[in-house]
């Protein structure tokens, strides 16, 4: 995980910042945060996926002197959106303005005033609905308090228009709605979430069709403190209890989840007067807590601490993302654990790859820490109110405060790779490589496709470079028909006979000896009769299975699939750990051909010279 500054170098502070992965390109990714002592908000975005990082800032509408809580997303038609409260310069109206830009993030203009007639808008957060399945796809919601209540507003699509802002809250919240989020799933039900000042109550309310209207709000979850919490680690801002959601829906799971930050729970840490505050030695503690509905937010199982530690450190600043492609769920947050002083924070990361019912062990995604508590820290801000983070197909980025540099604070990301797995497709046809192959590299989140032409499986055209993840080279050549692989126990080659592929010269395949050519049969033959339906190879585990139960039967004299492919499974297994042995060799190889290379331009370059050429 390599992290890198996205805010760029400033004079002054950046806090409190949202992230989004464009899901239908993602080498296109926007960000942004408050820029405190600044009156625009800032804006940031890649079109590189995420390596390098270019910045702006919104426009300020007349009557607004100032921008807060930044929020950011995409509409499948690569428009780029971001919103931010306009906040006059008494600070007595604050109103949710929304923008949107046609080049990827470089440059903004003003779109409409999402919260009509409010003036006490705050905590706004914004969602687009990215299913491809919605019949609500693009549409765009944003939730919000208004003093004390909770409203949600819509915009039809990137085309359309703002609509009326709906309340969603009702007398079950009996304080105020602050730090709500809102979320869709692949059908197209929209999830309003809020926490409750008053009662201490989590609350869900669920649209089915597409924000026009909104159930009765459902409990969550019952918290401890209300609000904030003060720790050592951010007493002065301190820690809201927000909610981040999220939500998964296939044709057999609906799924919805949230997490926020609360007390321990443990004796001495159940209420707002045994928070921690300064106090290092406090034995009460902030830990980061999770619910999850299976039910589409009906009903909510018991909450749980996703990661309570026996030291005494504090979690803080949750957010969650759900990967649309596997509903993979990925939940970041600040924690002290790595300071013995309680002071200093890291961020981690957690995933759950079965709908949130076990939880990954935390994995630090910083190298260096940053303290809000130091003199020269940003005391009235600190961290500011929340992080950010966005994940599509196996890559997540998160954003967050940093103040490594012991400098201003600045936003920070790192490309969190997920769950992700190479998959090989075949069909049951002859197997050919292209002749422009070329060199080849495998990276274990790329998917290698290959098209039937006439009969012959050839790679797409636009398989570009694929790589192991020792970033070995594997090099392929055509000759003669004869597919030679490098290897550092000779040469290892496999040629196409009248259809049928055949292993030649010293290879082991299948537990078979290839010291003399051998018909394969199976996947990589010509069957009989099939239907045609591809089986996938899933490295590095190579583990096989047919997709779907349309394989027939092999024919007679052939070797059944069900022993075919776990030999298959062990040679391929057996060649990737030869091909990773052969790296040293190519690495040193690379080397003495780059050395030659120079000697050689050397010598060319002296011979010019003296000849006067």
């Amino acid at each position: 995980m390599t992290e890198i500054r996205i805010s760029g170098a400033n004079a002054n502070p950046r806090s409190e910042s949202d992230i989004r992965v464009n899901f239908r390109d993602t080498t296109k990714i926007i960000a942004a945060s408050n820029a405190i002592n600044d009156s625009n908000q800032a804006q940031f975005y890649s079109t590189d996926g995420g390596a390098t990082w270019s910045q702006t800032s919104l426009p300020l509408n007349a009557a607004d002197s100032f921008h807060s809580d930044p929020t950011v997303d995409w509409t499948s038609d690569g428009t780029a959106w971001a919103t931010a409260i306009g906040i006059n310069a008494a600070q007595t109206s604050l109103q949710i303005r929304a923008f949107k830009s046609l080049d990827n993030g470089a440059t903004w203009t003003f779109d409409a005033t999402v919260s009509g007639a409010h003036t006490a808008a705050d905590k706004q957060m914004m969602w687009v609905d990215h299913s491809a399945t919605s019949p609500n796809k693009d549409n765009i919601y944003v939730i919000w308090h208004n003093n004390s209540p909770v409203f949600v507003n819509r915009r039809t699509g990137p085309a359309g228009s703002w609509q009326t802002p709906l309340r969603v809250s009702g007398a079950e919240t009996t304080g105020t709605g602050i730090g709500g989020d809102i979320k869709t799933n692949s059908a197209g039900d929209v999830l309003a979430f809020w926490p409750d000042t008053g009662s201490r109550k989590l609350f869900v309310a669920k649209s089915t069709d597409g924000g026009v209207s909104f159930g009765t709000p459902v409990k969550i979850a019952t918290t401890l403190d209300s609000f904030d919490i003060g720790m050592p680690s951010f007493a002065s801002r301190r820690a809201l209890i927000y909610i981040s959601g999220g939500a998964y829906k296939t044709a057999t799971k609906d799924v919805v989840y949230a997490i926020w930050t609360d007390l321990s729970g443990a004796a001495g840490c159940t209420g707002a007067a045994n928070e921690p505050g300064t106090s290092v030695a406090s034995t009460c503690k902030t830990r980061i807590w999770f619910a999850r509905s299976t039910d589409g937010g009906a009903t909510w199982g018991a909450a749980t601490m996703l990661n309570n530690q026996a030291s005494l450190n504090d979690q803080f600043n949750p957010w969650m993302a759900v990967d649309e492609t596997n509903g993979t769920v990925v939940v970041i947050y600040y924690d002290t654990v790595g300071d013995a002083g309680r002071l200093k924070t890291d961020v981690w990361m957690q995933q759950s790859t079965d709908d949130g019912a076990t939880w990954s062990t935390a994995a630090k995604v910083t190298s260096a820490q940053t303290d809000e508590t130091a003199a020269s820290a940003d005391a009235a801000n600190q961290y500011g109110d929340y992080n950010g983070l966005s994940g599509h197909a196996g890559t997540f980025f998160p954003s967050w405060t940093d103040r490594r540099n012991g400098a201003r604070e600045e936003i920070w990301t790192s490309a969190l790779k997920v769950g992700t797995t190479a998959t090989l497709k075949f069909s049951d046809d002859t197997l050919k490589f292209r002749d422009d192959l070329g060199t080849v590299k495998f990276k274990d989140d790329l998917t290698l496709k290959v098209t039937d032409d006439g009969g012959s499986l050839k790679f797409a055209e636009d398989i570009g470079t694929l790589k192991f993840k020792d970033d070995g080279t594997l090099k392929f050549s055509d000759d003669g028909g004869t597919l030679k692989f490098s290897d550092d126990g000779g040469t290892q080659k496999f040629v196409d006979d009248g259809g049928t592929l055949k292993a030649i010269d010293d290879v082991k395949l299948a537990g078979l000896d290839q010291r003399q050519a051998t018909d394969l049969q199976g996947p990589l033959a010509q069957p009989a009769a099939t239907t045609g339906t591809p089986f996938i190879l899933a490295t590095p585990h190579h583990s096989m299975a047919w997709a779907g139960a349309g394989a027939a039967a092999p024919a007679p004299g052939q070797v059944p699939y069900e022993t075919l492919i776990p030999q298959y499974e062990a040679t391929l297994a057996s060649m990737e750990q030869q091909m990773q042995q052969a790296l040293g060799m190519l690495q040193s190889l690379d080397a003495q051909y780059r050395q030659l290379i120079a000697e050689y331009q050397a010598l060319v370059d002296s011979y010019r010279k003296q000849s006067g050429s």
